[in-house]
């Protein structure tokens, strides 16, 4: 059963029914025919212009796509607009480059076809309800894929108004839900209709779904946790670092997989960097997220809440020192007001694991290795930020941190076209860019004889 409950007030928004095996094997058999008859048959060019109808009707129903966000994961309602436009700009993005990337190339006489797998099956999460979707379905979908989601449980209306898109504007089943329990995803992956599966989630989820992939020797993608640093150098400009780093920590209530969580400052700069954090945290407007004036809305779930409180009592019972104190605002609803914690320890689950909120950890090393060192001290290689005047020194610092992306002096950001993915336990694979067209892709080769 899938429950839609609004993070701010714990009321029940409404239940989605989950399927049974049954109903999940007829609905991916008729996802198959959908496949060979209706999708995989037509161009890219006929593609595009299919999908072009659900970017309009992306840009036309932007509010009401909004306020679901809002409405479901408690996300401030600017930020939910912006969610929505970045989908828009993702499509945009893709209608312009698929036509190269996906034609035929030649190469010594002989030629190479960019063909679909067949269907690919998302597993997403809640943080990002809508863009999480696109990301991964209009790539998959410009290539000839059909697109099966199996949705987070707590967003369910916006993963059904999702589908609506989807369906206005393609054939039936070219993109679906499946109203699916976990146990369930392993029955949808080793059906013969799927043959790539995207996992945006934690590193555990990855584990069990790679795992399932590698059972059904099927390809997978997979988009985890991120424990990111935000490395401060001594020659930064450390007002505006501080600044970037409080409005990248507290992005989404801090419930991003590459917001800034572990802040690494050269110690000549400390102080100076600790006072200019601090103030601008302390500046941040929490409240109701549909208020226009609102940054910090709540968390989404009560799930979320319990495992971040959890982290943070761990942390203080051993020893951690706060620097700004926070936490749970409220008997009802999900709000958690941000906390600054310092002196933190291997021994903590703060050190090692992904704190999920509005929690920020300081660092203080005596040098640049230093940071690297403690940077790259971390099972997870999603993102990270240097911040330093010299460019130089900047770059050959993050060319040593082991990431997939790094932002230099400003706040690290997703970007349709550029390749997105992890190393170490973030995953591996990568989605947006050229590549993102090509991860669900045969390139199939044909040679000729005299």
């Amino acid at each position: 059963m899938y429950q839609s409950i609004n993070p701010v007030d714990d009321q029940l928004l409404g239940r989605f029914p989950s399927w049974n095996t049954a109903q999940l094997r007829r609905h991916l058999d008729r996802a198959r025919d959908a496949y060979h008859l209706k999708w995989r048959p037509k161009s890219v060019a006929e593609r595009i212009l299919a999908l072009r109808e659900v970017s309009r009707r992306l840009r036309t129903e932007r509010e009401r796509l909004a306020r679901l966000i809002t409405l479901e994961m408690g996300k401030p309602i600017g930020q939910s607009r912006s969610e929505v436009d970045k989908c828009v700009a993702l499509c945009e993005y893709y209608f312009e480059v698929a036509p190269q990337v996906l034609a035929v190339q030649t190469l010594d006489g002989a030629k190479i076809l960019p063909q679909p797998l067949g269907g690919v099956l998302g597993v997403m999460p809640w943080n990002y309800p809508i863009w999480q979707v696109f990301r991964f379905a209009i790539p998959a979908l410009l290539a000839g894929n059909v697109v099966l989601l199996k949705p987070a449980d707590n967003v369910p209306q916006c993963s059904a108004a999702i589908e609506a898109l989807f369906e206005q504007a393609l054939a039936p089943l070219c993109f679906s839900i499946l109203w699916i329990e976990e146990p369930q995803v392993a029955q949808a992956i080793e059906h013969p209709l799927v043959q790539g599966i995207a996992l945006t989630g934690s590193d555990r989820a990855g584990a069990i779904v790679a795992g399932q992939a590698a059972r059904a020797i099927k390809k997978c993608v997979l988009e985890l946790g991120g424990n990111d640093a935000y490395l401060v150098l001594r020659d930064a400009d450390v007002v505006q670092a501080a600044r970037q780093a409080v409005r990248s920590r507290l992005k989404n209530a801090g419930q991003s997989c590459i917001s800034a969580k572990r802040l690494i400052v050269e110690a000549p700069v400390l102080e100076a960097f600790k006072h200019a954090f601090i103030e601008a945290l302390e500046q941040v407007r929490m409240g109701d997220p549909f208020d226009e004036r609102t940054e910090l809305g709540a968390l989404a779930s009560a799930e979320v809440l319990l495992r971040l409180e959890a982290q943070v009592a761990d942390a203080r019972a051993k020893g951690a020192e706060v620097l700004v104190d926070g936490g749970r605002t409220c008997a009802h609803g999900n709000f958690f007001s941000p906390m600054l914690l310092t002196n933190i320890r291997p021994s903590m689950r703060a050190y090692r694991e992904e704190l999920f909120g509005p929690v920020a950890l300081l660092f203080v090393v005596a040098d640049e290795k230093a940071a690297i060192r403690l940077a790259n001290d971390t099972p997870y290689g999603l993102g990270a930020t240097v911040w330093s005047s010299d460019p130089e020194r900047a770059e050959r610092v993050a060319a040593q941190l082991e990431v997939g992306a790094v932002a230099i002096n400003k706040m690290l950001s997703s970007e349709p076209r550029l390749p997105f993915g992890g190393v170490k336990r973030s995953g591996y694979g990568v989605e947006l860019g050229p590549e993102g067209l090509l991860e669900f892709v045969n390139q199939k080769t044909l040679t000729f004889g005299g």
